[in-house]
């Protein structure tokens, strides 16, 4: 799917407590609550060949239950602050913006989208996460996606073509991490990231992921240079609390 540039739809919105690099307080409609300092993070041991890297990226996300992130994707767009919190098999997230006095919020909540967006909905609507009634609520599912670490590794774990450092370490959350290029054949990717070379959203089958990774094997910068995706992953194992909003309406498709 072709996304829109966020300066270009209603901006995703804080409800209150944002913090670069993390969430503090306790926000509106049980979303989000920090009550406490991180836990013990995972230390695992990655190795850099393209039969294990994400293997072991996967394992050190495994022994983790939260994490913030801010995802940037445009220089031009607001930047979307939010939080993942770990639930069975997969990941609830959350995305929201300030900007400009617009106030939206996107919550993923097991298998649907909550969604509250200026001039589509009076306050939170339900939807399915996986075939949203409207393509702008798509459109902001896509976005999360991007930061859907669980989901990309599980895509991908199969389907990497090669591995090489990336160039020098940055400090993100106070941590150092080595980048890696993790270059991803498509055509041997499953799910949403193998399905952007079958639907023929890109013809080109090679795709490549730059990894910031610290010394615990755990993901700070998750960047895709081909295009201008970028997040950063910080607050892991702090306390998150993602859960639907107390009110909302059924969002019916509009034409």
């Amino acid at each position: 799917m072709q996304l829109p540039p966020l300066s270009r739809v209603p901006a995703l919105v804080a409800v209150g407590g944002l913090l670069a690099g993390g969430f503090t307080g306790a926000l509106a409609g049980g979303a989000l609550a920090d009550e406490g300092g991180p836990r013990p993070l995972p230390r695992v041991a990655v190795r850099y060949d393209t039969a294990h890297v994400i293997t072991d990226l996967a394992q050190a996300l495994a022994a983790t239950d939260t994490y913030t992130f801010e995802l940037r994707v445009d220089p031009q767009a607001p930047v979307v602050a939010g939080a993942a919190e770990r639930e069975g098999d997969g990941w609830d997230l959350v995305g929201r913006i300030d900007e400009d006095g617009a106030t939206s919020e996107l919550r993923l909540v097991d298998d649907d989208a909550y969604a509250s967006l200026p001039g589509l909905t009076d306050g939170f609507a339900r939807t399915s996460r996986t075939d949203p009634a409207d393509p702008l609520v798509g459109a902001y599912v896509d976005y999360l996606a991007v930061v859907d670490l669980g989901s990309r590794f599980a895509d991908i774990r199969d389907a990497v073509a090669s591995v090489a450092p990336g160039g020098a370490s940055i400090t993100v959350d106070d941590v150092a991490a080595q980048p890696f290029d993790v270059v991803v054949d498509l055509r041997r990717a499953t799910g949403a990231t193998g399905e952007r070379y079958t639907s023929g959203a890109v013809s080109n089958p090679y795709w490549m992921l730059r990894l910031w990774i610290g010394p615990d094997g755990l993901v700070r910068r998750y960047a895709e240079p081909a295009g201008t995706v970028e997040a950063d992953l910080t607050g892991w194992n702090t306390d998150v609390d993602i859960d639907p909003p107390d009110d909302f309406t059924e969002l019916d498709p509009r034409a």
